[in-house]
């Protein structure tokens, strides 16, 4: 394949029109694209070298695809419609014609980026027609091996250009060019703005045509490169402020401040579209152009040009019978030019006024609430829907209920938690349970208060619902001080359970008398009737009188029992401790109580070998009988015949003197063990054994007089130890002796 002539010059490029930035919002790349006819936009962003940084281009069908996709695209900006251009070129590349046509064909461009390769900015693009147009140009007939027709102008107002040298010269430094003046576009401040666009860049400035040298040919082609990188910077810069003037939704006016007053340019007739916005605009105008006297709106241009500042101030307008109002914002722009923008606040204006309203409202409100806080006995707070614990308000009320400042159940999580009663904690938890489940409960347990003493409390919690999602969103209760309450049911549960006790032991009393009397009264009638009507031997006679004698007995020690059980609850039982000889005392009482209850029993009687008969304790000898007696017949009572019951009596130490009884009966129950020593009580497996149920709550008072205690260790059918430690003070050393 044989390449293509040799040319003298680069292809013409392109500025970069029109262009937009990566944040640019997508209405104003679309409007952009709309007023400068293009179908693809370039992303640049600025260089380090003061030029364009290339990141892409966008096309306007995916920017309309986007737009209606999200809608209102203001705060979306370009960044994920942006796609690469590839290839690229550089400068130096432009020079080999056969490569740009082998790149455009290869890879179906319209156009190819030109970087420079020291500032790797973009200069410009090189578009494909206008290579086809620069290549086909008449200074190039002569490579093609045609003669040009002097007579033939070429296509378009193009002017010729100038024929080339077949060796050009060196080119020399670019500093030595003769300098080029472009005229800058100026807008007069009396004068009003032009909205339409300026002209698109000339395909080429005119050309001094007495000039042929080609060295300077090649500085004015690349001043003139510059120059239509510049205008196109200047137009796509004018393109894009005119799309943000139209997509403004304020009202943007110029005020310039001359000899003769005061003169306004519109920089969008856009904007007016809307009869009260023109109305707003018509008056704000009339206001700056009325110099009959100063009025608020010169004094605010005035102000912001003489401090060289944006000021801020607030007009009010009257359109339609309706009075409106917008928020201005005049920022100078030159020595006697102001920008005006004002945006409509009315509804602002009456929303802050509503708000104000609505403010004063919510004050008077908080001052009631925080009247009912504080009078209110109740102390009311809030809490996380998920953990009771953490207090979010707390009435400032608690400090008279319990001693402490709000500030601590606020700061500490865990401040009501550790404060909970130990006794208390388990059944709160439960009833917060409960809340998770129903919404609702209520709790009552002991806190401690801030001088050292539980308190009760009444704590009653609600679950507040989000309508919205249904899920609870925090936890509303109050706090009830119930310690008196509490005191007063304590009160009456004890009033009630004594009364309770009082009446059961009236039922016992009475069902345990007409059982227990009748018995030894029937037993007396019948031998009283046995010695009246019938002539009896002396030895028949003497058995009848031993039955009377017996069932006197037994009537007289069931009345000693129950007056002594009397006095006990009535706390007049005597107690008189005195000095004993214990070893004497027991060798007294035991044979005695043998002869009364062991007729076919053994009582077996063992004392430590530090008791003899010098030993003395300090114990009531009444009560020690009684206990004494209760015990072994007790024991006698519930064994099987001809069974042995052991009394033991030791010194376990210097102060305390233990005496224990032990059979082989018929045990006690454990349900019954707790109920033992309740007045008429008897334990459920005594079947028809006689008893009164007295005895061992005789033997209990009595042991309480003495300051002792009193142990059961007793298993069903297999017997019970009954072990009593009373607290007394020896008399004399304790010696050795026997056991007895």
């Amino acid at each position: 394949m044989s390449s293509l002539p040799a040319f003298s010059s680069a292809p013409p490029v392109t500025p970069l029109q029109p262009t937009v930035a990566l944040n640019t919002p997508i209405p104003v790349a679309v409007s952009l694209a709309r007023v400068s006819r293009r179908s693809t936009l370039f992303v640049v962003e600025p260089g380090k070298h003061g030029g364009m940084q290339l990141r892409g281009e966008v096309s306007l069908v995916g920017l309309i695809r986007e737009l209606m996709r999200n809608g209102d695209g203001m705060n979306v900006g370009l960044r994920g419609l942006v796609r690469p251009i590839e290839p690229v070129i550089s400068r130096t590349q432009l020079q080999d014609i056969t490569q740009l046509l082998d790149l455009f064909q290869a890879h179906q461009l319209i156009h190819l980026p030109v970087i420079d390769e020291q500032s790797g900015e973009c200069i410009g693009i090189l578009e494909q027609d206008r290579l086809l147009e620069w290549v086909m140009q008449p200074p190039h007939d002569e490579l093609w091996g045609l003669k040009s027709d002097p007579t033939v102008s070429p296509p378009g107002d193009r002017e010729a250009w100038p024929t080339p040298a077949p060796a050009p010269a060196p080119v020399p430094a670019r500093e030595a060019a003769p300098p080029i003046t472009v005229p800058t576009p100026s807008i007069a401040a009396s004068s009003p703005i032009d909205t339409a666009p300026p002209s698109p860049p000339h395909p080429d400035p005119p050309q001094d045509s007495h000039t042929d040298d080609p060295a300077t040919i090649q500085r004015l082609q690349a001043d003139i490169a510059d120059y239509r990188l510049l205008e196109g910077k200047l137009y796509s810069s004018y393109m894009q402020m005119q799309v943000l003037f139209d997509v403004m939704r304020d009202v943007t006016v110029i005020v310039a401040v001359t000899q003769d007053g005061f003169d306004v340019n519109i920089p969008s007739v856009t904007l007016f579209d809307d009869p009260v916005r023109s109305a707003v605009v018509e008056q704000a105008i009339a206001a700056f152009l009325d110099e009959s006297q100063p009025n608020a709106f010169q004094d605010s241009v005035r102000h912001a040009l003489q401090g060289d500042q944006t000021i801020e101030c607030e007009h009010q307008f009257d359109v339609e019978d309706q009075t409106l109002h917008f928020e201005a914002l005049i920022s100078p722009i030159s020595g006697t030019n102001v920008l005006w923008m004002a945006r409509d606040i009315t509804v602002q204006k009456r929303d802050r006024l509503k708000l104000q309203e609505y403010a004063q409202r919510l004050e008077q409100s908080e001052i009631r609430v925080r009247y009912l806080l504080t009078s209110n006995p109740a102390v009311v707070y809030t809490c996380k829907a998920d953990n009771h614990a953490w207090k979010t308000f707390v009435g400032d009320n608690i400090r008279d209920l319990l001693g402490y400042d709000a500030t601590c159940w606020l700061d500490d999580p865990t401040f009501w938690q550790v404060r909970l009663h130990p006794d208390d904690t388990g059944h709160v938890v439960t009833s917060l349970e409960t809340l998770r489940d129903q919404g609702h409960c209520v709790m009552e347990y002991r806190f401690l208060h801030s001088n050292g003493v539980y308190r009760w409390l009444r704590d009653e919690i609600k679950l507040a619902i989000d309508t919205a999602s249904g899920q609870p969103f925090e936890g509303i209760g109050s706090l009830v001080d119930i310690t008196d309450r509490k005191r007063a049911e304590n009160e009456v549960i004890k009033a009630l359970e004594k009364e309770r006790e009082l009446n059961d032991l009236k039922s016992r009393f009475v069902s345990m008398a007409s059982h227990e009397f009748r018995t030894p009264l029937a037993i007396i009638q019948s031998s009283a009737q046995l010695l009246e009507r019938y002539e009896l031997e002396p030895t028949e006679k003497q058995e009848q009188f031993h039955q009377i004698n017996t069932s006197i007995v037994h009537m007289n020690q069931l009345l000693k029992d129950v007056l002594t059980l009397g006095k006990a609850e009535a706390g007049t039982l005597e107690f008189n401790p005195e000095p004993l000889r214990i070893w004497a005392f027991c060798n007294t009482l035991v044979p005695q109580l043998q002869i009364a209850l062991g007729q076919t029993h053994r009582i077996a009687m063992m004392m430590d070998s530090q008791i003899d008969d010098t030993t003395i304790v300090t114990l009531d000898a009444k009560l020690l009988r009684q206990m004494l007696t209760n015990l072994l017949s007790n024991a006698i009572k519930y064994s099987p015949s001809a069974d042995i019951v052991e009394l033991n009596i030791s010194l376990p130490s210097s102060k305390h003197i233990c005496f224990r009884v032990t059979d082989s009966g018929i045990g006690i129950p454990t349900s019954d063990l707790p109920r033992l020593c309740e007045s008429f009580h008897r334990a459920a497996n005594v079947g028809t054994i006689q008893g009164t149920g007295l005895g061992l709550a005789i033997v209990h008072r009595c042991v309480s007089l003495h300051g002792g205690t009193i142990d059961f260790n007793s298993h069903v059918e297999c017997g019970t130890t009954v072990t009593i430690l009373l607290p007394q003070a020896l008399q004399s050393p304790p010696v050795s002796f026997g056991l007895s």
